[in-house]
């Protein structure tokens, strides 16, 4: 028995940030982010690997679209790569999850319509028993488990059971995502189950303690939260229930690329610069998923430097996200600068020494505002002269 398990597909999500746009194959003429055709490059892949892999069932286990309005092409896509799964004979079960359920439920389900397709089978709002290829399939949707639904220790018996559900696992933070989604207790009932696929959690992992329970992981990068250098996405396929075998599919998913300074403390703009663009010419940033990260810049850098001019440098990037920090300065440190010679002379010295120009610029500068500190100061004294004569 083969189980194609797949998760967070987030079908309609457009990303946002710094990104390239694109025209949309499927819809000749419309412009979309490169974020939103990837998310939907990486469904038609995890569909792709699960007919190739001959799996005899496929599982969505939860936030198959984005949110539950889902737009119109995000759900003719979902049905167009349904159909392909049960054209070859793959039926298809998918649960509700966190970002899918309407708040509103007079305004009705997306699944509703997912539902009138030949062996597709939906789980929303209550709990819902499948009886598919030879297995008992137990899904439990988000608003269900939301509201204290969940099978009992022992509860299940007999046959071939399969539990699917979106949430964390145990409540352990390691799953948790950007949205609150209900705790899961796996482990309590892991062993009453020959398998158990979850959602919620983008990447593909094992439940600590127990044998059967996994996530799928997203099928390609959602959102900055699931970027990690060199990581590839995946579906899970059980390859035997009896055995427990399950391995993780890579799908062909964007590269992801990683960019910075861990301590840009003393550095010009220049420099700043300099330094990425050699970065970007050693490992060129075409068509990746760039973070460009630089931590602990003067703050007179910091405000000099201009995110256009970065993007410049990771141009030819698929989508980009930039962050830039100043160095921190606390109470303790600044009181500290002070006592060693924090002058307002000194100040001056350091603040000429960060400017982004030729070095005899900066000399000019110096010797210029050197003159006006020392007439500032005169008067200053005189001023006090004055003061103390009264």
């Amino acid at each position: 028995m083969k189980i194609a398990h797949a998760a967070d597909t987030h079908l309609g999500y457009a990303g946002f940030g710094l990104g390239a746009l694109v025209e949309d194959p499927r819809r000749p003429g419309i412009t979309v982010r490169q974020r939103q055709l990837d998310i939907h490059d990486g469904f038609v892949s995890a569909v792709d690997a699960a007919i190739n892999a001959q799996a005899e069932i496929f599982l969505h286990s939860g936030d198959l679209f984005d949110s539950a309005r889902p737009p119109a092409f995000a759900v003719d896509l979902a049905m167009s790569q349904f159909r392909r799964l049960t054209d070859a004979g793959i039926p298809v079960v998918v649960v509700e999850g966190n970002h899918s359920y309407p708040r509103d439920p007079a305004l009705g389900h997306a699944f509703q319509i997912l539902g009138h397709l030949p062996n597709v089978y939906v789980a929303y709002d209550a709990p819902r028993t499948f009886a598919l290829a030879g297995m008992k399939i137990h899904a439990y949707p988000h608003k269900a488990v939301s509201r204290g639904a969940w099978p009992s220790p022992g509860e299940v018996k007999g046959g071939v059971n399969i539990l699917l559900a979106h949430g964390v696992a145990d409540g352990q933070l390691f799953f948790r995502g950007d949205r609150p989604a209900p705790e899961l207790a796996i482990g309590a009932v892991a062993n009453d189950f020959m398998y158990v696929a979850l959602g919620h959690y983008h990447r593909h992992v094992q439940v600590p303690q127990t044998g059967n329970a996994f996530y799928a992981g997203a099928s390609a990068m959602v959102t900055w939260g699931d970027f990690r250098t060199g990581h590839r996405f995946s579906i899970s396929l059980v390859d035997s229930l009896a055995d427990q075998t399950v391995v993780a599919i890579e799908l062909p998913t964007r590269v992801m690329r990683a960019y910075g300074i861990d301590d840009a403390s003393g550095l010009s703009r220049r420099d700043v610069l300099t330094f990425l663009a050699e970065q970007e010419h050693q490992m060129p940033a075409r068509d990746a998923n760039c973070r460009v990260s630089v931590e602990g810049l003067e703050d007179l850098v910091r405000r000099e430097l201009n995110v256009r001019e970065i993007e410049e440098i990771f141009q030819g990037a698929a989508a980009m996200q930039v962050s830039l920090r100043s160095r921190e300065q606390r109470w303790e440190a600044v009181q500290a600068g002070l006592a060693e010679g924090g002058q307002l002379a000194n100040r001056f010295a350091q603040l000429v020494g960060q400017l982004d120009a030729e070095p005899a610029f900066r000399s000019d500068v110096m010797t210029l505002g050197e003159s006006f500190l020392e007439l500032a100061d005169e008067q200053l004294s005189d001023i006090d002269s004055e003061e103390v004569e009264r």
